[in-house]
């Protein structure tokens, strides 16, 4: 009977050929970093929606009175839109893609509503969906608009 006898146990053998590390703190410091910087991107995000009180700077042309303004607002030609200012309250406005003309690489389905705050159009809604009615329209304006029947 061969036997080797090895006074070491299994354990100990196999720590030798798959060595247990020690936590590894670069690493779990760089993962608590990428969940900061998706948390900041985040809060990011819903700043630049409309979600923050924290006033942003205007675009170039928002504080034109009618349809350029809008359209200097939204970031897109004024040839590409059609827009529609409230009768019932001139502060308020939609822009709706006007797929009727060439608009190169712009092209969208969104509502997109505006509301003139300190002499700037500012977006109120831009979106595919949304839940009526809009807290930030008055309902008059909604109906108006066609945001909200």
């Amino acid at each position: 009977m061969l036997a080797h006898r090895d006074d070491r146990g299994l354990r100990e053998r196999l720590a030798e050929r798959h060595p247990i590390r020690a936590p590894n703190w670069a690493h779990r410091i760089w993962v608590v970093a990428l969940v900061i910087a998706g948390a900041a991107a985040s809060i990011a995000v819903l700043s630049s929606s409309g979600h923050s009180s924290v006033p942003r700077r205007a675009p170039i042309g928002a504080g034109r009175i009618g349809p350029t303004g809008v359209a200097a607002a939204y970031g897109y030609p004024p040839r590409c839109l059609s827009v529609t200012i409230s009768a019932i309250d001139p502060a308020f406005a939609r822009a709706d893609f006007n797929h009727g003309s060439s608009c190169g690489r712009y092209a969208g389905d969104a509502t997109a509503i505006f509301r003139r705050v300190d002499r700037v159009w500012r977006p109120v809604l831009d979106a595919v969906t949304y839940q009526c009615p809009l807290a930030t329209v008055p309902p008059a304006v909604q109906s108006e608009l066609g945001i909200c029947p």
